[in-house]
C-alpha cells in the first residue's frame, strides 16, 4: 500500500502528529538538546499510538508489517 493514498481519520493520531511537527520545528530553530528530547518524546507518543490494541482495526490496510 502506498502511504500517499492513506487518509487518516483519527483525530488523536492527527493531534499527536501535529504535536511532533511543532516540536520538530522548534528544534530546527533552536538546535537545543532539551528541545530535541521533547521532539523525540512527541515522536514516541505518535508511534506508541500504533501499538493500541484497536488501532490497526481503524486504519486502512491494517498493520504495515502484516497487511492485516
Amino acid at each position: 500500500m502506498n502511504a500517499a493514498h492513506l487518509h487518516v481519520v483519527d483525530p488523536e493520531l492527527e493531534r499527536l502528529w501535529d504535536a511532533y511537527v511543532a516540536a520538530r520545528h522548534v528544534v530546527d530553530q533552536t538546535n537545543d538538546f532539551a528541545d530535541a528530547v521533547a521532539a523525540g518524546m512527541a515522536w514516541k507518543a505518535f508511534l506508541d499510538a500504533f501499538l493500541a490494541d484497536d488501532h490497526f482495526n481503524r486504519m486502512p490496510g491494517g498493520s504495515p508489517s502484516t497487511g492485516v
